[in-house]
């Protein structure tokens, strides 16, 4: 989540609902599952994760397939022909009956509020006629998805290398890895560097090369690495962005360097000097035609996306839209995601008048997006498969991710196992977007803006049970 403060009395923890929460998760860990496979029996949406490396030449990054074609969205019902289908079994949903279930968010609550919801088979908005523009917070990172999942094909990993200009001198050269990390794991797949060094070194003894400098080179992104309209309170959930860092916390908190390529370097130089001697660690530039010695490759955008998703990984949100940039032949800067976030959008008809997507994790409060720009692009995912990984890495109400320990009361436990969805949240902002089957089989999206939060737990509780209620709903 990208929180930027809470006050003490916010910082609460809801000790006793946690508890019963993973007693409750241990026993619907199936129920998690069924609404999965469910809603790819409705539309398809099964993901299958190639893990056979790339074989670009390109030092940095690898693909397994060319990049998509230009996107034009079809009419809704052409496109969610196995919903029509599905319609034999579940009736549509009544904007009358989904309306009078929804519950009231009090001002003392929240100054500011929206909240829509769509039948993604007819594009029929059941909810929310009205479509102010609002602070997204990290519902943010769907869009970046989105733009992500445009431009980069999904089986691509990005390489971190090691090159060698000369006899010597070995040159860390940093693919825009997000997820790169220090110690090897195999569970996770993620690319480690004690891989890397050891890989490295290996190559280096069968030469007889046994001393060596290091220089390392980020060149890969370009311009400022802290974006102007971040808070320097943010420092504890961002790093500055760099195509070279390593051992991003898991939970997107914690103690950052202030500068993530040399940190990474100098855990290089640590691991290196287990077999070799590394007389000195300092920015380089790698030439072209330098020979590579070793190289590690990230998991899979697809996978990569997931991950972001379901962790709300500021980090990898803002490495994905650089990403994206370059991919489309921009430079690697805040400028340019920025740019190709905003075309994209327009292309694929999912913009809305006055939006601004300032930057790629939601933190900036520059940031402004309508619901209806949220609602159309999960319904988008639902309808074109290279969008997919969108969906699968939404978190699963009171089951993973930032959703792990939402929907913890009674009021809520029709949402839990049911409800996908993307958490936000800033000092005053608390919003949630996603998709969800009712009781009656229903597909609905929906997406809630709460802006203007005085008590943040409240509109928390307001979302949540929002999105219960959808799922409790036999609305036909």
């Amino acid at each position: 989540m990208c929180f930027e403060s809470l006050s003490s009395g916010v910082r609460r923890h809801k000790m006793v609902a946690v508890t019963k929460l993973r007693a409750w998760t241990t026993r619907r860990l199936a129920i998690g599952g069924a609404a999965l496979a469910s809603v790819s029996l409705v539309v398809g949406l099964a993901v299958v994760a190639s893990q056979s490396p790339g074989a670009g030449p390109a030092p940095t990054i690898t693909s397994q397939q060319p990049a998509p074609p230009e996107f034009v969205l079809p009419t809704p019902i052409a496109v969610m022909a196995p919903l029509a289908r599905a319609r034999e079994f579940a009736p549509p949903p009544s904007a009358e009956s989904l309306g009078s279930r929804l519950p009231r968010l009090s001002w003392a609550v929240a100054g500011g509020s929206g909240f829509r919801v769509v039948d993604p088979a007819t594009g029929d908005i059941l909810i929310g006629a009205t479509d102010k523009l609002m602070l997204p917070a990290s519902t943010m990172k769907i869009l970046t998805a989105a733009v992500a999942l445009d431009h980069i094909a999904p089986g691509t990993r990005f390489q971190t290398t090691v090159v060698s200009p000369k006899p010597g001198t070995l040159i860390l050269l940093g693919g825009g890895d997000p997820f790169l990390t220090s110690k090897a794991n195999p569970i996770s797949g993620a690319a480690s560097l004690t891989t890397l060094a050891a890989a490295t070194a290996r190559a280096l003894k069968s030469q007889g090369v046994s001393t060596v400098a290091l220089g390392y080179d980020d060149s890969r992104f370009s311009g400022p690495a802290w974006h102007a309209a971040w808070s320097s309170r943010y420092a504890w959930s961002i790093s500055p962005v760099s195509s070279l860092a390593v051992d991003h916390p898991k939970t997107g908190f914690g103690v950052r360097p202030k500068d993530p390529s040399r940190a990474a370097a100098n855990k290089f130089a640590t691991l290196l000097r287990r077999q070799l001697k590394v007389t000195s660690v300092r920015p380089a530039r790698a030439p072209d035609g330098a020979t590579t010695v070793a190289s590690v490759s990230s998991q899979p955008v697809e996978l990569l996306v997931e991950r972001m998703l379901r962790s709300s990984d500021n980090d990898a949100a803002e490495t994905l839209r650089r990403q994206a940039a370059i991919a489309a032949g921009m430079p690697g800067s805040h400028a340019a995601g920025r740019r190709i976030a905003e075309e994209t959008l327009e292309r694929l008809r999912l913009s809305g008048q006055g939006i601004v997507l300032d930057d790629g994790s939601g933190l900036s409060r520059t940031n402004r997006v309508r619901p209806s720009v949220l609602t159309s692009t999960i319904s988008l995912a639902l309808t074109e498969p290279r969008f997919r990984p969108l969906l699968s890495g939404l978190p699963l109400a009171g089951v993973t991710g930032t959703l792990a320990e939402r929907f913890d009361d009674r009021a809520e436990a029709a949402g839990r196992g049911v409800v996908h969805a993307k958490t936000g949240t800033l000092r005053d902002v608390t919003t949630l977007a996603g998709y969800l089957i009712t009781k009656d089989g229903s597909l609905l999206v929906f997406a809630g803006l709460a802006n203007q939060v005085r008590r943040p737990w409240d509109a928390m509780d307001w979302l949540d049970r929002s999105a219960s209620r959808l799922a409790a709903c036999g609305c036909g």
